[in-house]
């Protein structure tokens, strides 16, 4: 299983700065491709272009980027994002979470594509799925099995050291993965619709005052977070933003807090990012980015 391109950028630049001598200098090729590896990334991805992008990103310097030789100095900036990425390798409860929707799908490729009967969940961390570049264990393959299972998703014989095996997707499983879903969304908007009150006949008058109005949140902050930052990235080029080098650092950071599920690590990379997209001169396209992102400040819990 490939890794996304943004991980592994973000474990590049981790492997750079674990391989770099005391002074922030030194990391060479090489030594970097085989930390890259070690960190679960992908060194084939490793080329003079990726290099350029931390750079652009203002992660390393520019000093020296051709292979063979220096990689150029960590930046403050790229000790930050290397703090983070190994932050998000570090917390087991948001792998475990993240896990619940890989291992559902996992189980929809077995058994809906590849027709396998009752497939063992264990399975999943030997088809090359990791949390940012770290292979899920064996307890937390149980830990998102007993999950899914408590919530519906699937049904299996539970052993007495607490495995699931003999595995069958549900209905709601099934329906979930086909309708292209998460499982975190779908239990984060359960049950999260707000009742109306109607006073009298059931025919009502537009903006009469005996009805109050009915919300169905439907969609989580965490969906309108990924749209948002999709649309922003898709933008980039036509805003003529000061500082390229500082967006696009607070855009990898937001999505780290979409990814670990960090309301207020995403709130944080998001003030960061509006002062800048304020500051465009985009015009109209400016000001549709910038309202955007100010209406997601106001979902984040």
């Amino acid at each position: 299983m490939a890794i996304d391109r943004e991980i592994n950028r973000r474990l590049l630049i981790l492997a750079v700065v674990q391989s770099v001598g005391a002074d922030g200098w030194g990391a060479e090729e090489e030594a970097v491709r085989e930390r890259l590896a070690d960190l679960g990334g992908d060194p084939s991805q490793l080329d003079h272009s990726e290099l350029q992008e931390l750079a652009r990103r203002g992660w390393v310097s520019t000093k020296d980027m051709s292979f063979g030789d220096w990689i150029g100095a960590v930046t403050p900036a790229g000790r930050d994002a290397a703090a983070r990425i190994e932050q998000d390798r570090a917390d087991v409860a948001a792998r475990r979470i993240a896990l619940r929707d890989v291992l559902l799908r996992w189980l929809y490729d077995r058994i809906h594509v590849h027709d396998a009967l009752m497939p063992d969940p264990k399975g999943v961390p030997q088809s090359g799925a990791t949390y940012f570049g770290v292979v899920f264990t064996d307890t937390d393959v149980e830990k998102a099995s007993a999950a899914l299972r408590d919530a519906g998703y699937i049904r299996g014989t539970t052993l007495a050291s607490g495995e699931i095996t003999l595995v069958e997707l549900l209905p709601k499983g099934v329906r979930l993965i086909e309708r292209g879903g998460s499982v975190r969304d779908d239990e984060a908007t359960s049950g999260t619709t707000i009742t109306t009150t109607v006073h009298g006949p059931a025919n009502i008058a537009n903006q009469s005052s005996s009805v109050s109005q009915s919300i169905d949140l439907s969609s989580t902050w965490l969906v309108k977070a990924a749209e948002t930052l999709d649309g922003i990235e898709q933008a980039l080029p036509a805003l003529g933003l000061a500082d390229e080098h500082e967006v696009s650092d607070a855009i990898a950071d937001a999505r780290g807090g979409v990814a670990t599920e960090d309301p207020s690590r995403t709130k944080s990379a998001l003030e960061r990012l509006l002062p800048f997209l304020s500051a465009t001169t985009a015009g109209a396209l400016g000001n549709l980015v910038s309202s955007g992102v100010v209406t997601l400040l106001g979902l984040i819990p």
